[in-house]
């Protein structure tokens, strides 16, 4: 139900599952390092209305990662730009973000038990 019966309060993890389809539209690409957001949104608002986009970027120089979000306002939207986008592109569906409280590590286990996607290769995706 996504209520703590405990305490009474929502709990955030079962939150996630409950709004599955307001996370499925959501998708994670790979994207040249020299695109903008502009370019991004463009090329992506073929498959449907684009709410938002965000391409990753380096907190201290600002360059691009070679990765991005696109968020759509429905779900079929976000299906349709995976199944016609260009493939190099490498969409997914976006895991849904994990509030940064649930992240924890122990000493057993260093790595946190809930991960989110962080561009998956190094130094980004190459130039294309």
């Amino acid at each position: 139900s996504g209520i703590n019966a405990e305490y009474g309060k929502a709990d955030p993890v079962a939150q996630l599952t409950l709004n599955d389809d307001k996370h499925r539209t959501r998708i994670f690409i790979l994207v040249p390092k020299t695109l903008t957001d502009e370019e991004l949104q463009l090329e992506f608002s073929q498959f449907g209305t684009v709410d938002h986009v965000q391409i990753l970027k380096d907190k201290n120089t600002s360059e691009s990662k070679g990765c991005a979000y696109v968020r759509f306002s429905r779900p079929s939207e976000a299906f349709n730009a995976i199944e016609n986008c260009d493939k190099s592109y490498k969409a997914i569906i976006a895991e849904p973000r994990v509030p940064k409280n649930l992240m924890t590590t122990t000493p057993e286990n260093p790595v946190s038990a809930v991960a989110q996607i962080v561009c998956p290769i190094p130094g980004g995706y190459p130039d294309m």
